[in-house]
């Protein structure tokens, strides 16, 4: 065999290893993600039963006065972290856990940015129109007023970003401010 039969042979045998070693990596992760997952959903199951033997939410309702899942949440959050935990495991096994967190990273950073976006584009106005409002002193606490001749009440509270009304059945209903600025508004002032 001549120099340039064996340098082939070598690459082709490289070739097949680095192909092994591969396919190994990407077996590994499989197991990795079945077993994480089989594992969470065990040790879910498991909380679940163990908090409902010591009947916390039961123990919620005594204390909140209201129904809260306690235990379906807590064991969610546990088969979640282990989920989350056997997916960066097969990620990294695989040899992607980086770029892939990084794009999550900065999908999350857009999503903030877009949130906060469309939290100021709606607080803003609202906040300009309760200083307008609060300034100008013509709607107070106590005050009965009628919006656009759908939403009638009793003022309660005007702040910076909301009023609140209590209707002639009780309920309460917050109104933002910039729609009461772009509103017709009739007031009737307490005596």
């Amino acid at each position: 065999m001549n120099e340039s039969n064996l340098s082939a042979v070598a690459e082709t045998v490289g070739t097949l290893k680095n192909i092994s070693l591969i396919f190994n990596n990407f077996l590994l992760a499989l197991f990795i993600l079945a077993g994480g997952f089989f594992i969470g959903r065990f040790i879910g199951k498991l909380v679940q039963k163990i908090l409902r033997g010591i009947e916390l939410d039961g123990l919620a309702k005594k204390v909140f006065k209201r129904n809260i899942p306690l235990q379906d949440s807590i064991s969610f959050v546990i088969s979640g972290a282990i989920y989350l935990l056997s997916i960066i495991l097969a990620l990294k096994e695989i040899g992607i856990a980086a770029p892939v967190f990084r794009w999550l990273a900065a999908a999350f950073i857009v999503l903030i940015l877009i949130s906060a976006a469309l939290y100021v584009k709606d607080a803003v106005p609202s906040i300009i129109s309760g200083l307008k409002i609060i300034g100008s002193r013509q709607i107070r606490a106590g005050d009965h007023i009628k919006i656009d001749e759908h939403t009638e009440g009793d003022v309660i509270k005007v702040d910076l970003t909301e009023l609140r009304l209590k209707t002639e059945k009780g309920d309460l209903i917050y109104v933002p401010n910039s729609i009461i600025s772009k509103s017709k508004v009739e007031i009737r002032k307490k005596l």
